[in-house]
């Protein structure tokens, strides 16, 4: 990537979403996204609404969101990939 290249902060805020979600590895909701993203719970209920449509993400048994199929889809290929040799794993 060219250093100069500006980044598209939607994307910065999604995958941030992301991380929010599935940091810890249980349903969390969106009150506790919003406020570690610092952001307001309307704007970070859009987000994980539309990884919800997406497939990102799903609503996990304790009301909370969890990693949706469509992620866990990607990981596997992922898995099936680095289990061949095709890459090496990412730190």
């Amino acid at each position: 990537m060219r250093t100069g290249t500006p980044h598209i902060s939607s994307l910065k805020r999604t995958l941030a979403t992301l991380d929010a979600v599935l940091i810890d590895g249980v349903g969390r909701p969106i009150a506790d996204i919003a406020r570690d993203l610092a952001i307001p719970p309307a704007t970070a209920h859009r987000q994980v609404v539309t990884l919800v449509a997406e497939g990102y993400l799903a609503r996990g048994a304790g009301g909370g969101y969890v990693a949706g199929p469509r992620l866990l889809r990607l990981l596997r290929h992922l898995d099936e990939k680095h289990a061949a040799g095709a890459s090496p794993p990412l730190p």
